[in-house]
């Protein structure tokens, strides 16, 4: 945890009440959708701004244990851990519309919308994670 912060347990920043997104993107070396999905979580940690985002991007080619462990079968794939409840967003996260709402950002799609959309491709598609 970063300094100055006292985490409850809950996913929550003592001081402001905000909960704190925690994920983690998995993908296959410099395969095209893996480069625009972590093109996407830099976009993202841009907009959201310093300490409110812990973010780990791991190549499931270097860490095949830590895919299998969190049950990856495709990639890329964005898993949330915090706030509950556990997300996975899986595609190269283009649609940030549904990215944003996944991850219960939907107040941050105005600003997204006002900078521009990348180009189309496969949509980030979200799922419920049972695990």
């Amino acid at each position: 945890m970063g300094e100055g912060r006292s985490d409850r347990g809950d996913g929550t920043d003592d001081s402001r009440g905000r909960p704190i997104l925690s994920l983690c993107l998995y993908t296959v070396d410099e395969a095209p959708s893996s480069v625009r999905a972590r093109r996407q979580v830099e976009r993202l940690q841009q907009l959201l701004g310093q300490g409110e985002l812990e973010i780990e991007v791991i190549d499931v080619l270097e860490r095949p244990d830590l895919a299998e462990e969190e049950e990856v079968l495709a990639t890329p794939v964005l898993i949330r851990s915090r706030p509950l409840p556990r997300r996975k967003i899986v595609g190269d996260l283009s649609d940030w519309e549904t990215v944003l709402a996944s991850l219960n950002l939907s107040d941050l799609a105005p600003a997204v919308s006002s900078r521009g959309r990348s180009g189309a491709s496969l949509s980030g598609r979200p799922c419920d994670a049972a695990t």
